[in-house]
């Protein structure tokens, strides 16, 4: 059902692993895969639900928050095939709490799990001062030491980075010529991206 070799599977599966929930009932088999972004990128979870290889919902939510007096719209994907769960499950996204312990699957196309990481979790983009930048955020030591690995042998660079003492996470960041190189290595041609993030991907490339 799913394949990790395909790239848009293989992206798919980083970016619900980053961004993406899935659900089970502890007294059944029921459960679901839930998506949620804001509105401006319902695009991309339109091209999820072409993706997924069975029946998916896309819904949208308007609320209020503490934090803003407007009103807020998000748009949801929803899967709930017991099969596709199982897939996504036995392909590296576990039910529940997951930040700590995902790690890069086996046998996945890197670069496009490693994209998907990136567009629902990390940043990129020219700092004030000019420094061109690809950050990831990552709580789990596991994809740290795969994310490590990645970037030592695709740009033979080698990153260091200490937890931080605020929220006990990594910001993994690639600067300058490094950013330059693993942007243009990630964001090729027609891929399957956050359109926002391929839009600031430019000017890093």
């Amino acid at each position: 059902m799913l394949n990790l070799l395909d790239p848009k599977h293989a992206y798919m599966v980083g970016f619900i692993q980053a961004d993406g929930h899935l659900y089970k009932n502890k007294t059944n088999n029921k459960g679901k895969l839930s998506i949620e972004l804001k509105e401006s990128d319902a695009e991309l979870l339109y091209k999820f639900q072409e993706a997924i290889p069975c029946y998916s919902s896309i819904r949208f939510r308007i609320r209020t928050t503490n934090f803003s007096k407007t009103p807020k719209t998000s748009v949801i994907l929803e899967a709930c095939n017991l099969e596709f769960r199982q897939h996504l499950f036995n392909s590296g996204v576990p039910y529940g709490k997951k930040s700590l312990i995902i790690r890069q699957p086996q046998n996945i196309s890197e670069i496009d799990y490693y994209r998907g990481l990136i567009d629902a979790d990390g940043s990129v983009g020219v700092s004030n001062k000019g420094i061109k930048f690809i950050s990831l955020t990552i709580s789990s030591e596991s994809l740290y030491k795969d994310y490590k690995t990645f970037l030592l042998k695709r740009l033979n660079f080698e990153v260091n980075v200490n937890r931080n003492k605020r929220d006990n996470i990594r910001n993994v960041m690639v600067t300058r010529e490094n950013a330059v190189e693993l942007a243009k290595l990630l964001y090729y041609k027609d891929c399957l991206a956050l359109k926002r993030k391929l839009m600031t991907i430019h000017s890093v490339m």
